[in-house]
Order: structure tokens, then C-alpha cells, then sequence
């Protein structure tokens, strides 16, 4: 993505667990589309793993679903 014009791109949800190997990817991004004045809703959940979204039972795991856009 080294370069790329985000100017313009839709709304932007980024959802990231604070234990998950692309954590540090997922705020880069998020740097880079505010700089591009993407609306940006960002979510950086605590204490959680990469599986966050595949958890339903955990109360972290059904907020953050809640966010995904056009979940139900």
C-alpha cells in the first residue's frame, strides 16, 4: 500500500484485538486513511486475540460484531 492515494475511499471500520500479530498493521492503516480524511471508526480491543470476531460468547466479541458494517 506503500503510496497509494486513499482520498476519496467510503467510511472505514477498523477492528483490531490488542494480542493479534497484524495489531501494528491495523493502526498503520488507520494513520494513514485519517491522514487521508477517511471517516474512520477504529476499535482497539484490549486484552483480546485474533480470534475476537470468531468468539461470539465473549462481551467484547458481540460489541465488535455490532460495528462491522452491515451486520445485523
Amino acid at each position: 500500500m506503500k503510496g497509494a492515494d486513499l482520498e476519496g475511499l467510503p467510511p472505514t471500520t477498523i477492528i483490531f484485538a490488542d494480542i493479534d500479530p497484524p495489531h501494528d498493521d491495523g493502526g498503520m492503516l488507520g494513520e494513514k486513511l485519517e491522514a487521508a480524511r477517511v471517516n474512520l471508526p477504529v476499535r482497539d480491543y484490549a486484552g483480546v486475540t485474533h480470534e475476537l470476531l470468531g468468539t461470539a460468547a465473549v462481551a467484547n466479541a458481540k460489541e465488535a460484531q455490532r460495528r462491522r458494517p452491515n451486520s445485523k
